[in-house]
Parts: structure tokens; sequence; C-alpha cells
């Protein structure tokens, strides 16, 4: 639980399981931001009421309680993997996670690393090598204009052909 204590020019926020609190300005244009910090947290306290339908047990976020339910109750929910036994929401999810128990075929040309999914691959290229690859022709280049434009280019030509 977060108790927040308003004064006239500050904020004090105090948390009860650790003792702590700190101080923080706040002016009218602070006030939103403010609410909004109040809102999330009321948010958060909420979903620490979440609780799994089957077994009891309380999760404090929904990525907890997804994460719990395709992994202990994977037959309580729609898709079910055939390979490992882990439940899915929606067939689109399945078919995402089915690849993951692919080979690793998505080949990064400078480092030789593997992916299993292309679009790793793409992330890999443009954050350890800072390259972009054109989802049209999987043609890389140095991040910046010249891959731009050949976006551009290329989605036209899609668009024509």
């Amino acid at each position: 639980m977060l108790y927040i204590l308003l004064a006239a020019t500050s904020f004090y926020l105090l948390v009860p399981e650790t003792g702590q609190s700190q101080q923080r300005q706040t002016f009218p244009d602070n006030w939103n931001r403010l609410q909004r910090t109040i809102g999330l947290h009321q948010e958060h306290n909420a979903l620490a009421q979440l609780s799994c339908s089957e077994c009891g047990l309380q999760f404090s976020s929904t990525r907890l309680y997804s994460r719990h339910k395709s992994e202990m109750h994977p037959y309580s929910l729609a898709y079910v993997c055939s390979v490992c036994g882990k439940g899915m929401q929606s067939k689109s999810s399945l078919r995402l996670h089915m690849a993951s128990h692919g080979s690793r075929n998505h080949v990064c040309h400078i480092c030789d690393y593997r992916f299993k999914l292309k679009h790793h691959l793409r992330d890999h290229l443009m954050s350890k090598h800072g390259l972009f690859q054109c989802r049209g022709c999987n043609h890389t280049f140095p991040k910046g204009t010249e891959a731009d434009q050949h976006v551009l280019i290329c989605e036209k030509l899609k668009t024509k052909g």
C-alpha cells in the first residue's frame, strides 16, 4: 500500500511496509502528473487482488497471472501447444509460440548469430550492428536517410506489383 500526503508546495510518498518516505516538490504544472501517479498506484493495488480461478493464487500483475495460467493450467486456455503443453489465449499467440520450437533459420550475415524468429534478427541487426533491414525485400542499410528512401521506393514497388 502506498500513502500520499499532500502539502501546499510538496507531497510525501509513504510506504508503510518499508517505513520509507520521500518528499517531492509539486506545483500546478506537476499536479496532473501527481494525479496520474496516484491513479497508477491505485490500479496496481487493484491488480494485487487478481486471483487464479483454478487454484486461488494471488497475483500483482496481469503478466504474472497470464504466465501462471499458461504454464500451470494450460487446458483452461483456448489453444495448447502440442510440443510443450503451454496454453495460449489466441491462435496467433500459439503460432508465434510454435516458432520457438523450430530451428534457427534466420542468420546474421555479419556475426553468424542465429535466430528462430525473423523479427529477432531484424532487432539484432538494428541494436548490435546499426543496420536497418527492409521488411519488403530483406536488404540491409545503415540507419538513416538511405534506409528511409529505400523503404519508400520498396513500398511503392510492392503496391504496383
